[in-house]
């Protein structure tokens, strides 16, 4: 599941995001409104623009509000114009047909223009449906920053959204997204951080929706009323055959890279104290089928009676779950798939198929290497098997065992509960034109490759 679906309401993460992303902005003292107002409309007035926005800007074209952002790096005064294309005082409420206005990012030089760009395009027709409730659209500025939250009613399901915009140099640093199916009985949810490029995903389906209730009452005492899923996003990677054969052995894993810690990041599913200064996992899928995956633990313990009191991975795999069934009646539920368990001890990558006994055989090969901080990880390189196909279910847990008795604390790329299959997690490519993933300095990191263009808004309704 993609981390840029929906949510049902913000939380600590966003909480988190939002406090990132303003101590990355350059506060600055606000700059005195600028004399030449009139200067600014007839330069935001006469900008073409793309798309709905027509090479010429719609008659009237009027600056209605120009709102102080600071200044950027280079001591640019910062400036957030509100521009109308109608002549109503009332333009920014529901009407029918809807009427156009903007926010553009206004850049003075020495007191003239010296650039702009387009930031929110919008058009409020109420962001509704007949009989449902009203929508809502707020645009907020701040120093170097711009937000928009945004809340949709079209046929009563549920759609919201909060973006937040360093404004100079042009930048995405934060989104949350929640949705509403109403008439699927299920919910979205994403927040993603394009500072540490992380993010995670929640997803939730009420059992037998589409069942009457006497049908729905055994399924939800067998399965409970609610199937939940929340991970982390694992990014699926094309790196090429040379990462696959050798590469993956010397490139430390950054931001390209999954991160858990069950501390923040990722989940703790299992004991207390998770802290990544004594554990951390990050993984990557490839294009090629695979996993690599790097564990950092200050102290590995091996030689364990058992294996499970040992330090180790756990992989648990399925195949692709399509999430429609948990709509349906108890046929439907029993067709859903199994999930399949392997243990991989981190000492020496040896394998133990565990829960479900799977017959696939699973290839790791293990490559003890340095991070990009010096401290020791051990890196994995796991084969996952063709018989779940291109793009199974995939969670992976590591199990931190200090005293090599018991396991401390199990941390895992998705909430895992090991009877429900649809709790394990999945990966998703990027989306396209927004990040690629270099190596530098011998670490793989995304590097933000967003452009904008001069005529196009950043944000779009």
């Amino acid at each position: 599941m993609s981390p840029w679906r929906g949510a049902t309401r913000p939380g600590r993460w966003h909480i988190d995001l939002l406090l990132i992303a303003t101590a990355a902005l350059a506060a600055a003292p606000s700059h005195a409104l600028p004399t030449g107002e009139a200067t600014i409309e007839k330069v935001l007035c006469a900008t073409p623009r793309a798309g709905t926005q027509a090479a010429a800007q719609p008659a009237p074209c009027r600056l209605v509000k120009l709102e102080s952002a600071g200044s950027d790096a280079a001591g640019q005064a910062l400036f957030v114009a509100e521009v109308a294309h109608s002549a109503e005082a009332d333009f920014a409420s529901p009407h029918d047909p809807c009427l156009p206005y903007e926010y553009d990012l206004v850049v003075l030089a020495g007191g003239a223009v010296a650039r702009t760009q387009p930031l929110a395009y919008v058009c409020n027709d109420g962001l509704t449906s007949p009989g449902c409730p009203a929508g809502s659209v707020v645009f907020t500025v701040g120093p170097n920053r711009f937000e928009r939250t945004y809340e949709a009613y079209y046929g009563c399901n549920v759609s919201r959204s909060h973006e937040v915009f360093q404004l100079s140099p042009l930048k995405q640093l934060a989104e949350e997204s929640d949705g509403e199916r109403t008439a699927a009985g299920s919910t979205d949810r994403s927040e993603w951080d394009w500072q540490r490029y992380q993010g995670r995903s929640e997803q939730t389906q009420e059992i037998g929706f589409g069942e009457d209730e006497a049908t729905a009452r055994p399924l939800h005492q067998r399965y409970g009323e609610t199937a939940r899923r929340s991970a982390v996003w694992i990014p699926r990677l094309d790196l090429g055959a040379d990462y696959s054969t050798k590469d993956w052995r010397s490139l430390a894993l950054g931001t390209c890279a999954a991160r858990v810690t069950g501390d923040g990041d990722g989940f703790l599913v299992f004991g207390g104290g998770a802290d990544p200064a004594t554990a951390e996992l990050r993984v990557l899928a490839t294009a090629r089928d695979e996993l690599i995956v790097e564990v950092y633990d200050d102290r590995v313990v091996s030689g364990a009676t058992s294996w499970l009191d040992d330090d180790h991975l756990e992989l648990w795999l399925a195949p692709a779950i399509p999430w429609s069934l948990l709509e349906g009646g108890e046929d439907a539920l029993d067709a859903l798939p199994t999930e399949s368990q392997w243990g991989i001890r981190l000492s020496d990558a040896k394998v133990f198929p565990a829960r479900g006994k799977p017959s696939s055989a699973l290839t790791v090969e293990r490559q003890a290497a340095t991070r990009a901080d010096g401290k020791p990880v051990v890196r994995l390189r796991i084969e996952i098997p063709a018989a779940l196909g291109n793009t199974p279910q995939v969670t992976v847990v590591y199990s931190d065992s200090d005293e090599g008795r018991r396991q401390e604390r199990l941390i895992a790329t998705s909430d895992l509960d090991a009877k429900r299959a649809w709790t394990l997690g999945d990966s998703d490519p990027p989306p396209a034109n927004r990040v690629r993933c270099e190596a530098r300095a011998g670490v793989l990191d995304f590097v933000d490759a967003q452009q904008y263009r001069a005529d196009e808004s950043a944000i779009s309704q």
